[in-house]
């Protein structure tokens, strides 16, 4: 979607009726990563999930957590960035955390200016050294949209 269609939409939505006002609110949404996340299921009472800032292909933060009621013990998470052939190109590892927990987070701020290539950036979650799940986020440039325009 071109910036300039963008702007057109967003000045329809200032003269749109209001029942129109949840059509044009979603396809800014899709444009360009501001915000975005997801959660990932694992075994019977795991999620794990990851929120990355920034815009487009420039990353100023990734977040993530995980819940599982039996715990996890010796856990770490890595931030692994992949492209579009599913190649992993860089891979922040976090700290291994010692003792067994039911829940936890974690947070990396880059400065922002931090680019990287289309595709996704991963939260990968490890227990004791053995892969457990991943919450993934695609990044991609607004003239690679993979959402249809409405």
């Amino acid at each position: 979607m071109s910036h300039n269609l963008t702007q057109h939409l967003l000045r329809a939505f200032w003269l749109a009726p209001t029942f129109m006002f949840p059509l044009l609110i979603v396809m800014p949404s899709h444009y360009a990563l501001a915000k975005s996340g997801g959660c990932s299921r694992f075994g019977i009472d795991g999620l794990t999930c990851i929120t990355v800032e920034g815009s487009e292909l420039r990353v100023t933060s990734v977040k993530g957590s995980f819940t599982k009621l039996t715990g996890l013990c010796n856990w770490r998470y890595d931030i692994v960035y992949t492209d579009t052939n599913g190649n992993d190109y860089r891979t922040v590892r976090g700290s291994t955390n010692s003792g067994c927990k039911a829940e936890d987070s974690f947070s990396i701020t880059y400065t922002p200016y931090q680019i990287f290539r289309e595709g996704r950036v991963c939260a990968r979650l490890y227990e004791s050294g053995s892969y457990v799940d991943a919450a993934c986020v695609s990044l991609f440039t607004s003239s690679n949209n993979p959402v249809s325009p409405l």
